[in-house]
């Protein structure tokens, strides 16, 4: 993680954070991603197992 000279912990602070609201968003993107893609896969099973059931 960049830092300044050091002289002015506020704004070191604030850049620490920033970067870490943009990794949380990243996480939270990843996970809707992986939420959506489980939930499809779901259905599919889903869809497969009434397939099977009815022949």
């Amino acid at each position: 993680m960049a830092s300044t000279s050091g002289s002015d912990p506020i704004a070191d602070m604030k850049a620490q954070m920033a970067e870490i609201r943009k990794q949380n968003t990243q996480d939270s993107i990843d996970t809707a991603w992986e939420t959506q893609k489980n939930q499809k896969q779901d259905k599919w099973a889903q869809a497969l197992a009434d397939a099977a059931r009815k022949g």
